[in-house]
């Protein structure tokens, strides 16, 4: 049930990563770092992805050896966020802007 959770959670946060791209509209062509941009969607995702992945694999791994899995989609829900707010943190920092 908590990887249920966690995929719903991490879903929610990749589009969030999505929607931080909208901040480079705001852009001209000489105000934003574009390669940075690319950078933190790219950044967001795969943590994002790389977490869930994590997830799935250790807790099928511990779960055959009998051993407790509940923190793990607990785990990786707080790197998916981690991942999402470094996410945030480079896109400001290619846009040049304070806050989204």
């Amino acid at each position: 049930m908590l990887v249920v959770l966690q995929f719903c959670f991490s879903a929610l946060l990749a589009v969030l990563v999505l929607l931080f791209q909208f901040a480079f509209d705001a852009c001209g062509e000489k105000t934003c770092n574009y390669g940075l941009g690319e950078v933190s969607m790219w950044t967001g995702w795969i943590g994002i992805l790389v977490a869930l992945a994590s997830t799935i694999v250790l807790r099928w791994v511990l779960h055959r050896r009998s051993q407790v899995t509940w923190w793990l989609p607990v785990a990786g829900s707080g790197l998916a966020l981690v991942m999402t707010v470094l996410s945030y943190f480079l896109t400001l920092r290619a846009t040049g802007l304070t806050h989204i």
